[in-house]
């Protein structure tokens, strides 16, 4: 569920602030989801890691939206074992 909650909440944050004005709350987000606290917490560090948003310490509504499109986590590319030479 983890890209899918992260698309969910991008495309939450950007309808509340477009109605609102200012940003939910950390708790406002994980009660649109269904989230505990501390996954939604979990989910805008992640989003704030990988450059999607921004959040502003001890500031309430802090949030601001910084990529106009989530970015999805891409699993690098498989490795290769190189071949043992045969005898």
């Amino acid at each position: 569920m983890s890209g899918d909650a992260r698309q969910k909440i991008y495309a939450y944050l950007k309808h509340y602030i477009e109605t609102h004005g200012y940003a939910p709350t950390v708790r406002e987000v994980g009660a649109y989801l269904g989230l505990s606290y501390g996954s939604a917490l979990y989910h805008l560090r992640w989003m704030e890691r990988h450059g999607q948003i921004r959040r502003k310490r001890g500031i309430t509504r802090g949030i601001t939206l910084l990529s106009e499109k989530p970015v999805e986590r891409t699993k690098p590319p498989a490795r290769r074992r190189a071949k043992s030479p045969r005898r």
